[in-house]
């Protein structure tokens, strides 16, 4: 991946920047005011988080009427902006981590390579390392499709390899640093997708580069 382009899609705020129908109703502001009012008008609980952060760490999930609501938008913009999203109810199922190369889902011998997180009965998060268990991945042509399309919009940023959390057709997470769940869609596709992923290194190797203009 790209030095710049890991630079501009780390933060969440890549997320905002994207096509309407490829993420969730998002709002982003350093204001408690803003966020609070976001959350008041949304049609049901909406899920709050830093702009910087992995693992689940430091996302809320909440609701207009929660006694604690003022509490957490004053804590997560303590330091910057936060951003809060339309909760999506496919999130009670979990979350589909799903793997994309060179703007396409990561396929090989027609198997896809992606992970359902399902989350624990005592965490409404889907994290793994948070309880949450990882199940065999069955995407659907919706997600495919819109993987696709994030795929490619990720590789005019220089992204090449990324791992995409996607409930129903949108993506909640872009992780540009690590694509997580590789081990365990090796593991329930029987397949080694490094090879698609080495291969398409040295395909990078091998090209010849273009001197840099003087």
């Amino acid at each position: 991946n790209d030095p710049a382009g890991l630079r501009k899609a780390a933060s969440k705020l890549f997320l905002a920047g994207l096509p309407g129908h490829l993420r969730p109703r998002t709002a982003i502001a350093s204001r408690v005011e803003q966020l609070r009012e976001f959350v008041e008008d949304a049609p049901g609980p909406c899920v709050a988080k830093p702009l910087v952060g992995t693992r689940g760490q430091g996302v809320f999930k909440l609701s207009a009427d929660d006694p604690n609501l003022q509490a957490i938008l004053s804590t997560l913009t303590g330091e910057g902006p936060a951003m809060v999203q339309d909760y999506m109810p496919e999130a009670a199922g979990g979350d589909l981590r799903l793997i994309v190369l060179e703007g396409e889902p990561l396929t090989m011998n027609g198997k896809v390579a992606s992970v359902q997180r399902v989350p624990s009965p005592s965490d409404w998060r889907s994290n793994i390392h948070l309880g949450g268990s990882p199940a065999a991945g069955k995407p659907t042509a919706e997600q495919l499709a819109a993987g696709r399309e994030l795929g490619r919009l990720l590789l005019a940023e220089g992204i090449s390899l990324a791992g995409l959390d996607m409930i129903g057709a949108r993506a909640v997470e872009v992780n540009v640093f690590s694509t997580g769940g590789l081990r365990d869609a090796n593991a329930f596709s029987a397949q080694n997708f490094c090879t698609p992923i080495l291969e398409a290194f040295e395909r990078r190797l091998r090209e010849p580069r273009v001197p840099s203009a003087t």
